[in-house]
């Protein structure tokens, strides 16, 4: 397996905007191989729906079947992600991959919004991951990344527990970094 695949076909660019597709494919990262059935079970979907987003995965060229197994009574198709990683084509000019690729960071951002809302929600005893992405942002994304921060940080400020057993470091940074490389 390649370890990174730069994704410079658009319609590879336009298949990753769908939130599920995204959570296919970071499981996948993750897993390195499995079927069907346990990534529905990892992402908590049905089976069906399921086979709708891996199909277009195939289609496009981002998931590959690796392999089969018999398990439970039954032959099972093995998926796994082209490349160990994926990657923008950084040095694209093209402002319709451009415009595509910030649609995409978009709805990265909105699962990242939704996940740590859910995280937040479900329980005080959840152990939380860190996350630092780098990522070049029209000025315009950079203030509306911030807005959403602020929402969050106003969120977790109304609610709040003196009387939680434990307390809970959160801590949110959004810099303006020179030495990005490109």
């Amino acid at each position: 397996m390649k370890k990174v695949h730069v994704v410079r076909d658009m319609n590879q660019l336009r298949a990753l905007k769908a939130p599920m597709r995204q959570y296919i494919v970071t499981e996948l990262a993750i897993l390195k191989e499995c079927s069907a059935s346990e990534l529905a079970q990892q992402l908590n979907c049905s089976q069906e729906s399921l086979q709708f987003h891996i199909k277009k995965l195939l289609d496009v060229g981002l998931v590959k079947i690796s392999g089969k197994r018999y398990a439970n009574n039954r032959t099972e198709t093995l998926y796994q992600l082209v490349a160990a990683a994926l990657t923008a084509d950084k040095k694209s000019k093209c402002p319709q991959y451009r415009s595509l690729l910030a649609e995409v960071y978009g709805a990265c951002f909105r699962i990242a919004d939704r996940e740590l809302s859910r995280q937040l929600t479900e329980s005080v005893d959840h152990e939380f991951s860190l996350t630092q992405i780098k990522v070049r942002l029209r000025p315009s994304v950079a203030r509306e990344v911030a807005r959403r921060f602020d929402e969050l940080k106003e969120f977790i400020k109304d609610n709040q527990d003196s009387n939680a057993k434990e307390s809970h470091l959160v801590t949110f940074s959004i810099s303006k970094n020179s030495a990005l490389a490109s």
